[in-house]
């Protein structure tokens, strides 16, 4: 919310706004009194619903409202109402709740009724934090897009980095819909950056175990002009051994694919196992393959990995939390 008003001061000062004159008297410039609104427009929206404080930041950075074409906005309505249920009311429904379900189509809304007792299991904790990632994540991207359209590369580059990890960290069914969201991009900094989503899109179906939206995927792109980097890619998801091999051998010890991607990229878990492709890592680089264990870690290993990288991804988890702050994931 403050970049937002960095970035667009007049749509926080385009309505009129008064302060008694002792007020104003009291602050040493302009900029400090600027600065003082500015924090008084945002704590005073961060006591307005999540509903609300969305609807702030979609006006403030001029933005389409998409809340009506997000699926899953219903679920995150829900999220909301039980906090409030867990918090006032010892997770009673009432009629609040009841009223806001019927209004927002809450998902299993027909199933509820006065005095019910609801529960946030581990099923319905994990899942909601998978809906607040996604929708943090893309919310935050749009808006740094639309506010810093110079900033495409880096904002491009946090979007790529955050689904691949989420792959690395065995967070499949994440990863394909920030990566889905990620190949619909318009105006993606560069190609090279396009294909990288869609091979991570491909591997991570592939890795939920569904291969034919993997091959769907690669199917709808033309590899022929695409580097070696990204031929071995694909060859490897498709688990095309024999291409994976012959394309090693291009590229060779000093190419775009070095020992340490072999070792550690995902997108080659299909093959790594290969005989075919253990001796032609040998053969090339001259030592035994010795490929990096899977991590398998949970949602909150991820944030602590966001928070652990360079500035552009700091920024996204910043903006996750920023959504923590305002009361989804809060007790």
């Amino acid at each position: 919310m403050k970049e937002i008003a960095a970035r667009n001061p007049e749509r926080i000062f385009g309505r009129e706004k008064s302060l008694p004159v002792h007020e104003i008297v009291r602050f040493s410039s302009i900029e400090e009194l600027k600065e003082h609104l500015i924090n008084d427009e945002i704590d005073r929206t961060q006591r307005d619903s999540f509903d609300e404080q969305v609807g702030w930041i979609i006006s403030k950075a001029d933005m389409e409202d998409f809340r009506p074409k997000y699926e899953d906005w219903p679920r995150l309505l829900e999220l909301f109402e039980r906090r409030n249920l867990f918090v006032h009311a010892n997770g009673i429904v009432n009629d609040t709740y009841l009223r806001a379900s019927v209004r927002n189509k809450f998902p299993d809304a027909k199933d509820r009724a006065l005095g019910d007792e609801l529960h946030a299991g581990s099923r319905y904790y994990n899942s909601s934090v998978q809906h607040v990632i996604h929708f943090g994540a893309m919310l935050l991207h749009v808006v740094w897009r639309k506010s810093a359209p110079d900033e495409n590369e880096r904002a491009d580059r946090a979007i790529g980095d955050l689904g691949y990890e989420l792959i690395a960290r065995g967070q499949y069914e994440l990863a394909i819909k920030i990566l889905e969201f990620a190949r619909n991009l318009r105006n993606v900094s560069s190609e090279r950056r396009r294909r990288m989503f869609v091979v991570n899109l491909a591997n991570a179906h592939k890795l939920a175990k569904n291969e034919a939206a993997a091959i769907k995927v690669l199917a709808a792109e033309d590899w022929t002009a695409a580097g070696n980097e990204f031929k071995v890619c694909v060859a490897a998801v498709k688990e095309s051994v024999d291409d994976v091999v012959e394309l090693m051998g291009r590229i060779g010890d000093r190419g775009e694919v070095d020992a340490q991607d072999y070792q550690e990229w995902p997108v080659f878990y299909g093959v790594r196992d290969d005989p075919k492709f253990v001796d032609a890592f040998k053969s090339i680089f001259g030592f035994d393959y010795v490929p990096s264990a899977k991590k398998q870690a949970g949602l909150a290993q991820v944030m602590d990995w966001i928070k652990e990288q360079d500035s552009e991804n700091a920024e996204i988890a910043e903006g996750l939390h920023t959504l923590q702050s305002m009361q989804i994931l809060n007790g």
